[in-house]
């Protein structure tokens, strides 16, 4: 990693200045806090509730300033749950392509979706509309992560969740990234709150928790999984305790829940015709428990989080030897929806570990909850003076463990700027933008075209697309070696981008391709193949030999 860093300041001096600047900024954030609110030492006029506000406030300073950095980030990924979002809209219903017989569940994020409908029909520009609104869920997720954290801990030690969350800044990056992550955690960490708050109250039934783990699933269909996880094993507990109040109250909770998704599942049943959505079937591929891919993701995951791991670590061990009931509480339903993730990741293939762990994301405010056991431990342990006797080094691993942690983690703003230069390829998109609109002018609109990135060029050109990674197409997400199936179709232009040797193989060693399509246009994206040095991103446009059309027009767009 520190070699690929040395590498990009070379190349460009300024992300030397980006480091130096982040460095600075987290090491007087993490000085003051620790000051303030583990050794109190430091002397300010200011009431606890006024410190308390002042931090959260610098939270989400910290957090906009980051999506702020990260604004020209977005997947193209993104622009698959718009062009349903857009269609939806149209009244064409929430199919990838228009007036087909076969509609694909090509998303996994129906409320999304649903949402991103809105600003279309209101004729608002898609991409300011779902970073604004992506901020603002970012905002309530800081504050409810607070308040969740003041249910386990003391009100300055909560502080450190919402900071801990705004520091791991792939969060962040994935705020502005154009997919559901915003809503899918600013939902958990609500749903979580009000659910503790209930079953502290004991009241018999559930108020708000419901709504929001409702809002949790319906926004990614998976997260099914993690909410009877978490439901379920809190069932368990009071069933354990004989406590029949909060028992009935889960219980009523789940029902509930249960009952909204048993609605939801109906319907998509019924619309779509499968079990799972269609990218499942495309990215797992496979009987295997663990996939390489998988095992390395979540490694890879592992090495870039260790910071945080080992204050979870170090957490756990002093939660279970506190045999504190509230806090063994808090541990069992929240290692459950990290397992669960974990386990779901390892089965999954086609990751790329580069964008900030989208697929672990989940995880983190579970893991952030946790972890900051490890500063109530240090709040009670504020003289550092070392002391090497054998009796102290209990008490001295208990200051030193959570202190070598942040300086870790003070260390994450020198990876920013090199997670930033590796994602956020503006060249790309508005290559992709520009190639999108002259498809949309210069072709008539039952054109076909066969590539892989179904976002930027689908949503804008408006054309008929047939998804090669088999996301959107029911077929190759299930037979993903059956070319023919997509040569038999004609499509006017197939894409074919440089790095995807799988397809270039399949397709164009293929008879049929060989003698019906010749190369039209070569599209160079400079930037990412700078950026990457893997492997090259160059776009080949094949176009049908009897289709009449020149390329004139598109060497002139790009000249």
């Amino acid at each position: 990693m520190l070699s690929n860093i040395f590498e990009e300041i070379k190349r460009s001096p300024l992300i030397l200045i980006q480091i130096v600047l982040f460095s600075i900024i987290f090491i007087i954030t993490f000085i003051i806090i620790y000051l303030a609110y583990i050794k109190k030492k430091i002397r300010l006029k200011l009431r606890d509730q006024q410190i308390i506000i002042i931090t959260l406030g610098s939270c989400i300073l910290i957090s906009i300033l980051f999506n702020i950095y990260f604004l020209d980030f977005i997947t193209d990924d993104a622009f698959i749950s718009f062009r349903y979002s857009k269609n939806l809209a149209n009244g064409y219903g929430i199919v990838f392509n228009p007036n087909t017989d076969n509609p694909v569940e090509g998303y996994s994020n129906f409320l999304w979706v649903v949402l991103n409908a809105i600003p279309i029909l209101l004729n608002i520009d898609i991409v300011i509309w779902f970073k604004i609104f992506s901020i603002i869920l970012n905002i309530f997720s800081i504050i409810y992560l607070y308040r969740l954290g003041t249910r386990f801990y003391s009100d300055k030690v909560a502080l450190f969740c919402p900071l801990l969350y705004v520091l791991y800044y792939p969060i962040q990056l994935w705020v502005v990234g154009g997919l559901e992550v915003p809503l899918l955690l600013s939902s958990m960490i609500i749903a979580l709150y009000f659910m503790f708050k209930e079953m502290n109250e004991k009241n018999r039934f559930p108020r708000y928790s419901w709504i929001f783990f409702s809002i949790n699933i319906l926004t990614r269909i998976d997260s099914i999984i993690f909410v009877v996880g978490i439901e379920g094993i809190s069932i368990l507990y009071y069933l354990y305790k004989k406590d029949k109040s909060i028992l009935l109250q889960r219980i009523i909770s789940l029902i509930i829940i249960g009952t909204i998704f048993s609605v939801y599942f109906i319907w998509r049943y019924s619309f779509y015709g499968y079990f799972f959505p269609n990218p499942y079937y495309a990215k797992a591929g496979t009987n295997n428990l663990i996939t390489q891919e998988g095992l390395q993701y979540v490694l890879l995951f592992g090495v870039f989080t260790f910071p945080i791991l080992i204050m979870l670590v170090f957490s756990i061990i002093k939660i279970l030897r506190s045999r504190e009931e509230k806090l063994l509480k808090m541990l069992l339903i929240m290692v459950i929806p990290i397992i669960i993730n974990v386990s779901i990741v390892l089965h999954l293939e086609k990751h790329y570990a580069g964008q900030g762990f989208r697929f672990l994301l989940p995880s983190m405010p579970f893991l952030i909850l946790i972890s900051c056991y490890s500063f109530e431990v240090l709040a009670k342990n504020k003289d550092l003076r070392l002391n090497l006797s054998i009796s102290s080094i209990n008490l001295y691993l208990n200051k030193f463990i959570p202190l070598f942690a942040c300086f870790c983690l003070i260390l994450y703003p020198l990876t920013a700027p090199l997670i930033y230069v590796n994602t956020t390829n503006t060249d790309v998109n508005n290559k992709y933008y520009k190639l999108a609109n002259w498809l949309k002018n210069y072709n008539p609109s039952n054109t076909t075209v066969a590539f892989t990135d179904m976002g930027i060029i689908p949503y804008y050109s408006e054309l008929y697309y047939i998804d090669l990674w088999g996301l959107n197409d029911e077929v190759l997400a299930k037979n993903r070696g059956n070319y023919d199936y997509i040569l038999d179709q004609e499509p006017e232009f197939i894409f074919i981008k440089e790095n995807n040797l799988k397809i270039i193989k399949n397709i164009t060693n293929q008879q049929k391709f060989q003698d019906n399509y010749s190369i039209f246009f070569t599209l160079e994206l400079k930037e990412i193949n700078q950026n990457l040095r893997v492997f090259n991103y160059n776009l080949f446009i094949y176009k049908i030999n009897e289709y009449s059309l020149t390329n004139t027009s598109l060497i002139n767009i790009f000249l």
